[in-house]
């Protein structure tokens, strides 16, 4: 936002997440149509960081593309997290970058793209520009679920549903270290 850049957000956000010292984390990206990917890179690898030990849930969905899809994939392939949602908009595995051109005869715009972003487990291709190589698992949600008309409709957030009752089924046991072990239906 004009008034408030990335950083002074973070900054703000980092210290509510301090005072507060809460019991679960969700990041909602089921709106992340992507974007300047370096924009909130470190403020993601802080979050990650900052949240360990406790339940970390990303919200995904069909409108999570590009970027979004990048911030996804980094929290999965750190690991320790639940997808809950749609699946994202797009493959593992996509074209992005480029830029507008205006075609010569029709005037008409035209986009391309000229970077390949690898996220899945394969290797990025040789003979292609790879922008960024993750290999991270896929990002199918442990936890699926769709929004209908009738719960937007009535106020319920589907996802925040399926957290809560995620939070209310985890068991947590303290061994003698003090750190809480959650034992939940995971994907490999």
């Amino acid at each position: 936002m004009p008034d408030e850049p990335i950083s002074a957000f973070g900054e703000r956000l980092l210290a509510a997440l301090d005072s507060l010292r809460p019991r679960a984390f969700v990041l909602d990206l089921r709106f992340n149509t992507g974007g300047n990917l370096d924009l909130a890179k470190d403020l993601m690898a802080t979050l990650e960081e900052r949240t360990r030990g406790i339940p970390r849930f990303v919200i995904t969905g069909r409108a999570t593309f590009s970027a979004g899809i990048t911030a996804a994939a980094a929290w999965r392939a750190a690991g320790d997290v639940t997808i809950v949602g749609e699946p994202v908009g797009d493959e593992l595995d996509f074209w992005s970058e480029g830029g507008n051109i205006i075609l010569p005869n029709s005037g008409f715009a035209a986009h391309f793209a000229n970077a390949f972003h690898s996220y899945s487990e394969l290797p990025c291709p040789d003979d292609v520009p790879c922008f960024l190589d993750l290999s991270a698992p896929d990002l199918r949600p442990d936890s699926p679920v769709s929004s209908r008309w009738a719960d937007y409709a009535a106020g319920v957030d589907v996802a925040l549903v399926a957290i809560r009752e995620e939070l209310a089924r985890s068991r947590c046991t303290l061994p003698s270290n003090g750190s809480c072990i959650r034992s939940r239906n995971r994907r490999g």
